[in-house]
């Protein structure tokens, strides 16, 4: 079973770390507009919302005020 987070507190998220949409996309391998298209809930996969929520989660043990916020996110179980 996985777990990712909804666009919203994705984008919340990965402002919070200070992460670019550009920076996060090459990370994972995609482009800064399949990011930009899961931030605004525009057309995305399930494995694209995973890649994205797995590519954030190693900041966030780094980041006291990333893993407040987490900790309140409500994950999506598929």
């Amino acid at each position: 079973m996985f777990k990712y987070y909804k666009p919203e507190d994705f984008r919340t998220l990965r402002k919070i770390l200070n992460v670019s949409q550009d920076t996060l996309a090459d990370m994972v391998g995609l482009t800064k507009q399949t990011v930009s298209n899961y931030e605004n809930g525009r057309s995305f996969s399930t494995a694209t919302a995973i890649c994205l929520t797995l590519s954030l989660d190693p900041f966030l043990n780094d980041n006291k005020q990333a893993m407040a916020y987490a900790s309140i996110c409500q994950k999506i179980e598929v």
